[in-house]
């Protein structure tokens, strides 16, 4: 599919309108009542991730957090009638984790005694990670997707590109100009894929306890496509 891209200079746009497509069928906005099920995806499909790492309840906290949140960009891929997969960020990062910590901090807190007790080397990496949100990118034309997944058994089929499409045009529609996010460096395909996408390496970052990252950006999103 992405391969079309490589053949002929008209070809991401081919991609990006079957990508479209794909996710108008089976892409919707997450609620409230899709945490459950957001919580459980993300589980099996990234269980080395850091966040992961903290727990469910925490995990459900969090993504209840984003969806309440009027900067809160979330889309679930359902299937068959179940989520099987979801896109989660938001536009003015910084301003969304600084309210989320301001108002929250002291539940995020709680739910992460668990993971402390259990691995309390974790807790720099925790440390960074706090520092890493509060100093996000900010401003109304910003936003950063923060976690993307889909169930393992639905894998493999284009569906993970299906959401990100989606998400940067819900992003778009919501202002944004500017998105980053990050992809584990060792997965040169996924980032070969969302350079294809319009993304570009800028930095690589390595933080405490896990795998050096690649974070990549986009300066276009809010150049609509006239395909």
């Amino acid at each position: 599919m992405l391969a079309l891209a490589e053949k002929r200079p008209a070809g991401i746009e081919v991609v990006r309108e079957y990508l479209r497509r794909m996710a108008g069928r089976s892409v919707r906005p997450m609620t409230l009542e899709d945490v459950g099920a957001v919580v459980q995806v993300h589980r099996t499909a990234i269980p080395g991730f850091f966040l992961t790492s903290l727990g469910p309840k925490l995990l459900a906290l969090y993504y209840a957090a984003v969806v309440r949140s009027e900067l809160g960009i979330n889309l679930v891929f359902v299937r068959q009638g179940q989520v099987r997969g979801f896109a989660v960020g938001t536009l003015d990062p910084r301003r969304f984790y600084r309210q989320l910590f301001k108002r929250r901090c002291l539940a995020f807190g709680w739910y992460s005694l668990g993971a402390l007790a259990r691995r309390p080397r974790i807790l720099q990496r925790m440390t960074r990670a706090v520092l890493d949100r509060l100093g996000a990118p900010h401003g109304p034309e910003a936003a950063r997707l923060a976690s993307l997944a889909v169930a393992p058994e639905e894998q493999g089929r284009g569906f993970g590109l299906a959401l990100m499409v989606a998400w940067i045009e819900r992003a778009r529609e919501l202002g944004a100009r500017r998105v980053a996010l990050e992809v584990m460096k060792h997965d040169q395909n996924l980032i070969r894929a969302y350079e294809q996408l319009g993304f570009r390496p800028v930095r690589e970052t390595r933080k405490p306890l896990a795998e050096p990252m690649v974070e990549l950006r986009s300066d276009s999103v809010g150049e609509a496509s006239t395909t």
